[in-house]
């Protein structure tokens, strides 16, 4: 019976500038390895790769919001300029138009034309 061999270590760090998906990202890589963590985004192992090693070619939004759906945390809004959950991010933006609140319906006239918003980003990926 032929020993497991072991997994090299990965050659990227995390770094403290790094935004809080792009850690987690890192930190599942380091976990688990690349190619897990990409199965489990529904992305290929090469994306994932080139995401973690900062030599991905094009916006990484995509990326961004899956890795915050699928391993939780925070999204940036730029409306409310904080971070709020991926859910808070999700009923802001989905749904009819608020007309009780003159606050949500400003939130959620900012979500229609925002670039992080889950319906558009659904949209772009299919």
């Amino acid at each position: 019976m032929m020993a497991k061999r072991a997994r090299p270590a990965p050659k990227f760090a995390i770094l403290p500038d790094d935004p809080d998906w792009l850690r987690q990202l890192k930190d599942e890589c380091i976990r688990t390895s690349i190619q897990e963590a990409a199965d489990r985004l529904g992305f290929g192992r090469t994306t994932v790769s080139l995401v973690v090693h900062g030599k991905y070619p094009a916006p990484t939004t995509n990326v961004e919001n899956r890795v915050i759906e699928i391993f939780g945390g925070l999204v940036p809004c730029p409306h409310l300029k904080r971070s709020i959950t991926a859910d808070e991010c999700k009923r802001a933006s989905i749904g009819a138009m608020p007309t009780n609140s003159s606050d949500r319906l400003r939130h959620w006239t900012a979500c229609q034309t925002c670039p992080l918003n889950p319906a558009k980003v659904k949209e772009l990926t299919q």
